[in-house]
């Protein structure tokens, strides 16, 4: 959850607080809403990234790589909710948006929610997909552009999920960098132990190293 997030919690105790946390929750007043992006979870290389609209965040979030992310929002920086979680490659929208006054009557996070639930299962049908025996993929162009932008040539990246292969599997652990990303949205590797073998966005995870 973001910083600011727990910093709300205790400011949420004071009497300034509890008067913004009311005023979130009444449908009666403009709100202000702060999209972000969580991956890399309880790891060493948690990223944070803010978006300017829902569309900008979904873009970011599917674009990810990493096995552990989340998609959030916090409404007039005061309160925040995790909606889309991916982990251990389970992708779900979690409940707790109903749980909060903030959020549980707010059209804005109804239709949000509502969005994200039709993406969990397009994704769902995008890994269910076969063709003659290989799984197939059908991303957009646009789609396939923001993966090129966000992992463009150079990029090195660490493995979170040991990728599997016949003949050896990559495994969890194992460095690399991005030589390419063709049409179908598959990040071609150069990994450090010489393999070669792609990374397949939802199939394999992946952590963006800093240099």
């Amino acid at each position: 959850m973001p910083k600011e997030a727990v910093e709300n919690r205790q400011f949420g105790f004071t009497k300034e607080g509890l008067a913004a946390l009311k005023r979130a929750s009444d449908p009666a007043v403009n709100h202000s809403y702060r999209w972000f992006v969580f991956e890399n979870l309880g790891l060493q290389n948690e990223v944070l990234e803010y978006a300017p609209s829902l569309e900008e965040a979904i873009h970011r979030y599917q674009s990810s790589v990493s096995g552990k992310k989340l998609l959030g929002v916090t409404k007039d920086e005061i309160a925040t909710v995790d909606i889309l979680i991916k982990e251990n490659g389970v992708e779900r929208i979690h409940s707790n948006y109903k749980d909060s006054d903030s959020f549980n009557h707010d059209i804005v996070i109804l239709q949000a929610v509502s969005k994200l639930e039709q993406l969990v299962q397009q994704n769902q049908q995008k890994q269910e997909l076969t063709g003659e025996g290989f799984k197939m993929r059908g991303f957009s162009r646009e789609y396939i552009e923001k993966i090129k932008e966000q992992y463009p040539v150079g990029t090195r990246l660490e493995l979170t999920s040991d990728m599997d292969d016949s003949y050896a599997p990559v495994l969890a652990g194992t460095q690399g960098e991005v030589i390419s990303v063709d049409d179908i949205g598959t990040l071609h590797m150069q990994w450090d132990n010489g393999r070669s073998l792609g990374i397949v966005i939802g199939e394999d995870y992946a952590l963006q190293i800093k240099m």
